[in-house]
């Protein structure tokens, strides 16, 4: 029912959400209250029963020292005036009926005499309520009077209560209809508009486009940033063009440098196709995202696209403020600035922003080997694996396209490799001539202008590196890029001591690129959402569900973690205060953390005056990345 339920739309999902709910919640209120209603009637009849035996004894009590059976049958009359008692009856201590009353409208066998065990004096059958209770005279019983009615007022109560909630749960069901026919309208509407504008953006290539920002909730953030993005966008485009006329009235600058103004001018022609190449993967996915959240099956799934989004914003504007100093742009085309890069922070971008991409097209995409570092310009080196990974999951139709890393000896191999159409063994040259596209023979601009590898080979030859071509026709290709990697010797030379972090070359300033951290959590759906989020932020993220693994994670890392995370009730009576503590011990220092809890406000200010950083949930990304920030300039203090 559940897996259905994700393949509907929006509105149909309020409705069977709401409507469930109230079902449920009106079906266990009724079965509740008809569970009290007939307790409480139980209660009330026996206790009404118990006065009129009691009465009925005391009474009877001469009639039957005296054998008086007009006496004792007229006591038992007087119970006409109680319509629900079926039958009742006088018995001597021997067991002989003495007298006996029947109701007219009660069809009633002869009185017998009902046997109750224990010290109970009630009797429950199907229909009726037996009650027995004894007649004494100087504390001797010398009879019993029995007395029998009838439960159907019970039982008709509880049907007419039971149709009363029918009807209600019939009206409240359709007062839920009507009110989420209200509210899906608020909920999609947004989205929708969103995605429209999005597509308008992708098709007609007109980023002076806003989309229409109707609420101020999470939705309305999202569509001041994406129009903040296009305002971007709109700027930057102006000010390429403006550099350009500008580069070129100026080609007499070239003319020191080892380019003609001729082949400045076409280098930088092509510098700026292959740009805009690159540029285009980011806008794409982010289409992509607009799309997926329409579909998303769950509010956590549309939280970690609207992640995914913003990481892509984030990335895009960097790509822009890199490219627009004019400056740079011939930096990068004649020198090279090299430093020792982790491939972690270029595959987890390049995967985030491929992922999406490849999913579209129902191919995988794996990276592998992140773990290693390289000697290159950190960002010429993404530009070349961002256009191999392009061009594979271009040409890729089924199976999949696998980044991985290895070492040999001396080099490191980047290597990408697809399933897709292949190429014949002697067209592998052409492919890195400008403007030539295999499969592109009409030009169509719609697939490009076939820059892209052309200025990929331009910036291999500039670094240093090699580039390995092997494919065969409908079996795939493989693009190894080579890289000389004896780091340590490259630092003697240059006599540096500097060390690199591990950061995202998509954000180079965030100060939270390249931590290490150690999320814990025992539910697995918040330990995954807290850890996408994380590493939206470039963070490198080890999770956990339990106090143990954690506690073996963090043996495997050598305790060398930035920032721990930790949910307050890690299951078994173990806490994440403890847990912190114990890490802290073990690593001979105060490592910063956070505790995130659902606990009251008075709980979790006494984890603060304990000294820690204290999150309520339900916790915000933007309130997590402050109080992580916070955790570290805290510590930071602490230790100075």
């Amino acid at each position: 029912m559940f897996k259905r339920l994700a393949n509907i739309s929006i509105h149909n999902k309020l409705v069977w959400i709401l409507l469930l709910t109230l079902s449920l919640t009106m079906l266990l209120a009724t079965l509740l209250l008809n569970i009290y209603d007939y307790t409480h009637s139980k209660e009330s009849l026996e206790s009404e029963l118990d006065v009129l035996t009691k009465v009925i004894s005391d009474r009877s009590r001469a009639a039957i020292s005296f054998k008086d059976k007009r006496a004792a049958l007229g006591n038992l009359n007087s119970l006409q005036a109680k319509p629900a008692i079926k039958q009742a009856c006088i018995f001597h201590t021997t067991g002989e009926l003495f007298v006996a009353y029947n109701n007219k409208n009660y069809q009633s066998k002869e009185c017998q005499q009902i046997l109750i065990e224990g010290n109970d004096t009630f009797l429950y059958t199907n229909k009726s309520l037996y009650i027995k209770q004894y007649v004494y005279l100087n504390k001797r019983p010398i009879g019993v009077v029995q007395i029998e009615t009838s439960l159907d007022s019970i039982y008709e109560r509880l049907l007419q209560f039971s149709a009363v909630a029918f009807f209600i749960l019939i009206l409240s069901g359709l007062l839920a209809y009507i009110l989420t026919l209200r509210l899906q309208h608020q909920i999609t509407r947004p989205l929708l508009l969103l995605n429209e504008t999005a597509a308008n953006v992708t098709t007609q290539h007109d980023y002076s486009l806003r989309a229409e920002k109707s609420s101020n909730d999470e939705v309305g953030d999202l569509v001041d940033s994406f129009n903040s993005m296009l305002h971007t966008i709109h700027s930057n485009e102006i000010q390429l063009r403006e550099a350009m006329i500008v580069l070129n009235e100026k080609k007499e600058v070239s003319e020191a440098k080892a380019l003609s103004a001729e082949d400045k001018h076409a280098a930088l022609k092509e510098f700026f196709a292959g740009v805009s190449h690159d540029l285009k993967q980011p806008i794409n996915a982010m289409g992509l995202f607009m799309e997926a959240m329409k579909r998303a099956p769950s509010a956590f799934s549309q939280l970690e696209l609207m992640d995914k989004l913003e990481q892509s914003l984030i990335n895009l504007n960097q790509m822009f403020t890199d490219l627009l100093d004019k400056s740079r742009f011939e930096k990068e085309l004649l020198k090279s600035n090299k430093k020792e890069v982790p491939l972690n922070s270029i595959f987890s971008v390049i995967g985030h922003e491929f992922g999406v991409l490849a999913s579209d097209k129902n191919i995988r995409l794996l990276m592998h080997g992140h773990s290693k570092s390289v000697y290159s310009d950190p960002l010429m080196l993404e530009r070349i694996i961002r256009n191999l990974v392009s061009n594979a999951i271009r040409y890729t139709s089924e199976g999949g396209v696998l980044v991985g890393a290895r070492k040999r000896k001396d080099q490191v191999w980047i290597e990408v490799w697809d399933s897709g159409q292949g190429i014949p063994e002697e067209k592998i040259s052409e492919i890195f001539s400008a403007h030539v596209q295999l499969n592109n023979p009409d030009h169509d601009p719609t697939k490009g202008f076939g820059l892209g590898l052309s200025i990929v080979k331009k910036m291999i030859d500039n670094l240093g590196h090699e580039l390995e071509v092997k494919s065969l026709p409908g079996n795939g290709t493989l693009m190894r890029l080579k890289i000389d990697n004896n780091i340590s010797a490259k630092k003697e030379t240059l006599k540096t001591s500097v060390t690199m972090p591990q950061i995202s070359t998509g954000n180079l300033n965030d100060p939270l690129n390249g931590l290490n951290a150690l999320v814990i959590d025992d539910d697995a759906d918040v330990l995954d959402a807290t850890q996408i989020i994380v590493q939206g932020w470039g963070i490198n993220v080890n999770g956990a569900g339990n106090y143990q693994q954690a506690l073996d994670v963090a043996e495997q890392l050598d305790y060398k973690l930035d920032v721990i995370l930790a949910d307050y009730d890690l299951g078994q009576g173990q806490t994440g205060a403890r847990l912190i503590e114990e890490l802290r011990s073990k690593a001979q220092r105060k490592i910063p953390a956070v505790i995130i809890s659902g606990e009251s406000a008075e709980f979790l200010q006494s984890l603060a005056d304990d000294g820690f950083s204290v999150l309520k949930k339900p916790v915000k990304a933007a309130r997590l990345r402050a109080m992580i920030n916070h955790s570290l300039a805290q510590t930071s203090t602490d230790q100075s």
